[in-house]
C-alpha cells in the first residue's frame, strides 16, 4: 500500500484536467522501460521493480474517474469594498454567542492563572521576608552563626562553577 501511495506522486494534471466542472483525464509519467530493459548491466531486481512500478501506474491510469461535486457548486465572490469601508461582516447570532462564551472562558482562565501566580509570588515574598528577619535576629545574637548561615550550601546548589 505504501508503494502504491508513492506512485501517486508521479501523476500530474494536464491542461485539460478541469474542463467545465468535470474531471476528464489524468496524465502520468511512465518509467522509461525501454532503456532499462535493453541495458545488459541492469540488475534483475531493478528491472522487476521498474516493471511493478509500470503496472501500478498503468492501473491508476485505467481507473475510471469520478466527477467532483465540489466543482458543480456555485460560489459567491466576496466584494472587496465592504472590507475597505471597514464594514464588519455579519456573524450569525449563534456564532456570536459561541464567540462570546469562548472569550468569557478565556478571560476566566487567564484571571485564574494570574491569581495563582500572584499567590505564589506572595508566598515567596513572605518566605524571603521571614528568612531575612531570622537572619537579622541571628546577626544580633551571634555573629559567628550568622556568617555560617549566609554561606552557600553546595548540596543545595550543585551546579556552582568553582573558580580556582
Amino acid at each position: 500500500m505504501r508503494n502504491l501511495l508513492k506512485k501517486i506522486r508521479y501523476q500530474f494534471a494536464t491542461k485539460n484536467f478541469f474542463n467545465s466542472n468535470q474531471i476528464y483525464s489524468i496524465h502520468y509519467n511512465r518509467p522509461n522501460l525501454t532503456k532499462c530493459l535493453t541495458k545488459p548491466n541492469v540488475d534483475c531486481r531493478q528491472r522487476k521493480k521498474i516493471q511493478t512500478e509500470h503496472t501500478i501506474i498503468r492501473k491508476f491510469a485505467e481507473m475510471e474517474l469520478k466527477e467532483l461535486d465540489i466543482l458543480n457548486k456555485n460560489f459567491k465572490t466576496l466584494s472587496i469594498k465592504p472590507l475597505h469601508n471597514n464594514e464588519i461582516l455579519s456573524v450569525s447570532s449563534q456564532n456570536q454567542s459561541y464567540l462570546n462564551e469562548e472569550q468569557f472562558l478565556k478571560n476566566e482562565w487567564m484571571n485564574f492563572l494570574k491569581s495563582k501566580q500572584q499567590d505564589q509570588m506572595e508566598q515567596l515574598e513572605r518566605a524571603l521576608k521571614s528568612q531575612h528577619e531570622a537572619l537579622e535576629e541571628l546577626k544580633m545574637d551571634n555573629l559567628v552563626l550568622y556568617n555560617a548561615a549566609i554561606q552557600l550550601d553546595v548540596k543545595l546548589i550543585p551546579y556552582i562553577r568553582r573558580t580556582q
